[in-house]
């Protein structure tokens, strides 16, 4: 799975749904102005001079057409301008209840340690998770960006899937997420929405009541064209179900594959898959905003007869047993029957929160295998890494052995205490981890004060709690750590989340100094927490070319360049990344150093999925040119990766990892 191209294709289908709304829209035009050359007609039948020259209406067609194309413009832009508020908004919109993080529900407990790994494996903030109160089984993500994204699931996901089933499905979700398919529903809803006002309109146009004797029966005109414009709108419901599917389908199975490489469990989504074939109710979602947001869910949330009696030209998800053949190719159609699949799984709130951390090392290493494999390599690539260094670790490791030090953070993070997994659940003491994971020993002091002048009481004593927890903690583990704060953080009030930006800025600021973790870690609260506060910040418009990234990539690889031992390895270092960007070392002059916390990165960030695979390929080449993994060097891998929006392991093995 390359997930740069597969956010290509994503785009790729944006281009196609704008042309297939084109099309639908030139449609309604035509089949309106056909309506308004019939009212036109009945309204001056008695009026016409037969020896007139017969005059054709031009000027109401235009006027027609043009209304007709700014009202479904106007509906789209103002439903985009709703959803700029980010997946929440959908959420809300379907009944959802947001999640707290202290939830005390066992099954809840469970989907919360779900998406956290999740979460982990695919390198991204955990989303904010809602509960839709309906007892059939699907899901849904929903978002501009990770950022701002969310995931919901019915209650009768949490009920009834069992542990393996739900991380199948969470999984497929996180696929939308990465893939770049919410984005794209997103403008597909939105657009959809336009269409359908067409219909809107034609309802309110019946609504028109008449009182008294209209002799030129203009009420009756009236309510002709309200009835035309409900059966146009209709027509365009068609049209729009037809456009779901083309753009939607072949995204669920490139979603459902996906899965499998983040789990490496093809029986847990092929189980949720075969459990909703079974029940009688299947994903059917029973609100009324379920028909406008059928693609987004996880499988059919439309019942047959919604979708049609040809249903199948509709659907905006492949049959079920197709999807299961191609998750188990030798499944030969067996299901449970109905009885056992209604019957909660009973597994979900027995079986412990995290898998045995080595089965769950040797899954991950699984996954990096599998999407290594296939993937050509060259002798240079291969001799690229010959070596890794890191902090406890032995003094030479094989390049490939990155995911033992990956398990080793994974060790570290599994053994933390139950007071930081706790604290991560709540306002204050969240607030109080990201604190203490900027602050040093040296400086404790003066850090308490900016704590007790800039936060609220209580997060002093939280902070002093926990300090010497998170102190220890290497800055790997604490960047992971700070990926199960999203959620908490997210459910701050406005205010609440300045005064922690004006906390966290003044830690960093307190020494001069502004290090490799802290920048990280500010980039991290400016990008993925602040999305929840300025959503209009993830749909600003995305570079695409090298040349508009070139000024913020060659600081930035410039500085992972001068982390290597000496000038003559440096100088490899920095001539790799540019050979990985296809660009000539002669021609391009080496900036001057800067420390990585007055670089911005925000124009890598936005940048499109290929630009940003040319951007990760070519920092991947500058740290493996010399042979090491140093901590910064893998620290600023992981935390670019996570800015990125971009699983660690996801790109072509082109660097010699």
């Amino acid at each position: 799975m390359n997930f740069f191209e597969a956010q290509q294709q994503a785009r790729s289908r944006t281009r196609l749904l704008v042309l297939l709304f084109s099309l639908a829209v030139l449609l309604l035009v035509a089949l309106t102005d056909f309506v308004v050359l019939i009212a036109l007609a009945f309204l001056q039948a008695d009026q016409v001079d037969t020896n007139a020259t017969p005059q054709f209406p031009w000027g109401y067609l235009a006027v027609s057409s043009l209304a007709v194309v700014s009202v479904i413009g106007a509906v789209v832009l103002f439903r985009l301008a709703q959803l700029k508020k980010g997946g929440k908004v959908v959420a809300e919109a379907l009944g959802g209840r947001r999640l707290k993080s202290d939830e005390t529900d066992p099954k809840v407990r469970v989907l919360q340690n779900v998406v956290s790994e999740m979460a982990i494996a695919a390198g991204v903030p955990a989303p904010p998770l809602y509960v839709l109160a309906d007892q059939s089984i699907n899901a849904f993500a929903a978002g501009f960006s990770p950022a701002d994204a969310v995931i919901g699931v019915t209650e009768g996901t949490l009920n009834l899937l069992s542990r393996d089933e739900l991380q199948g499905v969470i999984a497929h979700e996180f696929s939308h997420i990465l893939n770049g398919d919410m984005r794209l529903n997103l403008r597909l809803l939105a657009l959809l929405h336009g269409i359908l006002f067409i219909s809107e309109a034609g309802q309110q146009l019946l609504q028109v009541r008449s009182s008294g004797r209209d002799r030129n029966g203009g009420i009756l005109v009236v309510f002709g064209v309200g009835l035309s414009f409900i059966i146009i709108g209709y027509i365009g419901v068609l049209f729009g179900q037809l456009i779901k599917a083309a753009v939607s389908r072949q995204r669920e199975f490139l979603a459902d594959a996906s899965a499998v490489q983040f789990t490496r469990n093809p029986a847990g989504i092929g189980g949720a898959l075969k459990r909703i074939a079974a029940l009688q109710q299947g994903g059917r979602v029973k609100h009324p905003q379920a028909s406008e947001m059928s693609h987004l869910f996880f499988a059919d949330a439309l019942s047959r007869w919604q979708m049609g009696f040809i249903g199948g030209w509709f659907a905006t998800h492949p049959p079920l047993t197709e999807r299961i053949k191609r998750i188990e190719p030798h499944w030969i159609g067996g299901l449970p029957d109905a009885a056992t699949a209604a019957t909660p799984a009973g597994s979900v709130a027995e079986t412990p929160v995290s898998k045995p951390l080595e089965q769950r090392m040797a899954l991950l290493q699984a996954a990096l295998l599998a999407t290594q494999a296939g993937t050509p390599t060259t002798d240079n690539q291969i001799a690229g890494a010959t070596a890794a260094v890191l902090p406890g670790a032995p003094d030479s490791l094989l390049a490939q052995d990155l995911t033992v030090q990956r398990r080793q953070l994974q060790a570290e993070f599994d053994n933390l205490p139950p007071a930081v997994r706790h604290a991560s659940q709540h306002e204050v003491p969240a607030q109080a981890l990201l604190c203490c994971c900027l602050m040093r020993e040296q400086d404790l002091p003066r850090q308490l004060k900016l704590v007790q002048g800039l936060g609220m009481p209580c997060l002093l004593s939280e902070v002093d709690r926990l300090f010497d927890v998170v102190q220890p903690l290497q800055a790997l583990t604490r960047l992971t750590l700070l990926q199960q704060l999203v959620p908490t953080l997210k459910q701050l009030s406005q205010s609440r989340f300045t005064h922690l930006q004006q906390l966290c800025r003044a830690l960093i600021d307190l020494d001069g100094r502004c290090d490799t973790f802290e920048a990280l870690v500010w980039l991290w609260l400016e990008h993925v927490i602040a999305a929840e506060f300025e959503p209009a910040a993830q749909t600003r418009a995305r570079h695409g070319r090298l040349t508009q990234v070139l000024p913020t990539l060659l600081p930035l690889l410039h500085w992972v360049s001068q982390q290597a031992a000496d000038e003559a390895m440096q100088q490899h270092s920095w001539q790799a990344g540019l050979q990985a960007l296809e660009l000539d070392p002669a021609t391009i002059n080496q900036p001057q150093s800067q420390p990585l916390g007055s670089l911005q990165l925000l124009p890598l960030i936005n940048s499109t999925p290929m630009l940003k695979q040319q951007i990760w390929l070519a920092l991947r080449a500058a740290v493996a040119a010399d042979g090491q993994l140093l901590l910064d060097e893998l620290l600023v891998l992981q935390g670019v990766a996570l800015l990125l929006e971009i699983p660690i392991d996801s790109a072509p093995a082109a660097s010699g990892f």
